[in-house]
């Protein structure tokens, strides 16, 4: 059994190109496959995520070695799996990571955490190294942030489905990776999933007290608009504009916004690395000046790559270069339509200082 999960791993990641993200390639292969258990797909996912959270590490191990290596690592059960794969490490699949990296090493003598993460010298100075790499092992948690007047009932749905939770504060709420949390919630008009590190924007935000009417709103890489909805909840009283440069996300941000109880706000389809000054005008923004923009630009997204560990292995210098390159454009660009005295929210996912620090500079 443990062979034909390998195998079926072994398939899979051979196959895949990198062209969509692996959890959808994973369910395009199942799909096709529809003999696989449920317990088989669980056991073949762990076997994938494991090889793809070794990232950068072991480039010259053969698959196989790197599927049983990296799931080793990042699980803490004494299984079939390693008894009949890798029966030397049995003893210790239940220790800690620093007790397995010993063992790693003594098959690859080059192995190190810090060889799992690209480019890992180019992060910001601020990041905690250790504990960054560590969390790149294991599957985030779910973090979900309550909307205004549902903390009550949300915790109440919450305790009679049984799901384990830790409210972090009034409103962030930190769940298991597989928590249901459709078949119990109503989301986006309850709560919304979302990072807590996104939840932290506000924080940012200038307070509303400063605006003597409707705070007039920019949210100009508004994707699926998630920071919109958190705007809209912490000042209440906004003039909301949104735009991105995809129309298929437009469409799904109408949606959300309209579970989310979202009804009056300005929408456009617009390619901010190429766009005209104020001063010169423009008939592609409805408006010419806001209090505040919210720049949540394209990026590596290399801070969320536990959830998508395959962009560790994909990821190029040049990559994050054009990237830092299309950040400096949009926030040039819309620093032109902010009011004297407005604010810039400049915010990316990333760890790389060239996306951050370097932009901002």
């Amino acid at each position: 059994r443990y062979f034909s999960y390998l195998n079926t791993a072994i398939q899979i990641i051979s196959n895949y190109k990198g062209d969509i993200p692996f959890s959808e390639w994973l369910k395009s292969f199942f799909r096709t496959h529809r003999k696989a258990g449920s317990k088989d797909r669980k056991w073949v996912a762990a076997l994938c995520y494991g090889f793809l959270r070794l990232g950068k590490a072991i480039p010259d191990g053969e698959i196989k070695e790197r599927i049983t290596t990296g799931y080793f690592l990042c699980n803490n059960e004494k299984n079939g799996f390693v008894e009949t794969l890798s029966p030397e490490w049995l003893t210790h699949a239940e220790t800690s990571v620093n007790s397995k990296l010993i063992l790693i090493r003594e098959k690859f003598p080059d192995f190190s955490l810090d060889s799992i993460f690209p480019f890992l010298s180019e992060t910001s100075a601020g990041l905690d190294i250790k504990s960054f790499l560590l969390a790149l092992l294991r599957q985030p948690d779910i973090f979900i942030r309550i909307r205004p007047g549902h903390v009550s009932s949300v915790h109440r749905k919450l305790k009679r489905a049984d799901i384990s939770f830790d409210a972090i504060d009034e409103y962030a709420v930190r769940l298991p990776h597989n928590s249901p949390l459709d078949k119990i919630l109503e989301l986006q008009s309850e709560l919304v999933i979302q990072d807590l590190g996104s939840q932290r924007c506000s924080e940012f935000f200038p307070p509303p007290d400063l605006f003597a009417g409707p705070v007039k709103i920019w949210d100009c890489c508004a994707a699926s608009g998630g920071k919109s909805i958190l705007a809209y909840d912490y000042y209440k009283n906004v003039q909301l504009t949104v735009s991105d440069n995809r129309p298929s996300i437009l469409k799904q941000l109408k949606v959300r916004f309209e579970a989310a109880g979202i009804e009056n706000y300005l929408s456009f389809n617009l390619d901010l690395s190429n766009i005209v000054s104020a001063e010169g005008g423009t008939n592609e923004i409805p408006l010419k000046y806001f209090d505040l923009v919210i720049a949540d630009v394209p990026c590596s997204g290399s801070g969320t790559w536990a959830r998508t560990p395959e962009r560790m292995s994909q990821i190029s210098r040049i990559a994050i270069s054009s990237l830092a390159d299309l950040q400096y454009h949009i926030a040039s660009n819309t620093i032109q339509h902010i009011k004297a005295g407005g604010y810039l929210l400049y915010i990316t996912c990333s760890v790389y200082r060239e996306e951050k620090e370097g932009v901002v500079t």
